[in-house]
């Protein structure tokens, strides 16, 4: 269904979006709009980004790389990020619950 560029195409786009995510919230800290918490976030959406650049790069009928190469290396990446976005999501609840009371 999908070959050449729009095999890539949308791991692509999710990349771009994770790190735009990612320099959103480290410059909402850095403005002080959000707390310190938001950096773990950041950390997560950019760990992400590569994440989806992996698997754009092993996309495709011609990859840059082959997928069995690096499918170790991805499933790492895929673990720690899920930590550290279950992490964010743990303190961004936790100041949620504390600026209700």
């Amino acid at each position: 269904m999908f070959d050449g560029v729009l095999s890539i195409a949308p791991y692509a786009l999710l990349s771009v979006a994770a790190m735009a995510t990612a320099v959103l919230f480290a410059v909402a800290v850095g403005i002080g709009v959000r707390g310190k918490h938001m950096l773990i976030g950041s950390a997560a959406m950019g760990l992400l980004s590569l994440w989806f650049a992996g698997i754009a790069i092993t996309a495709g009928p011609s990859p840059v790389v082959r997928r069995t190469d690096v499918a170790d290396a991805l499933r790492w990446l895929a673990l720690i990020t899920s930590v550290l976005w279950l992490l964010w999501i743990v303190g961004y609840t936790k100041t949620m619950v504390n600026l209700r009371r």
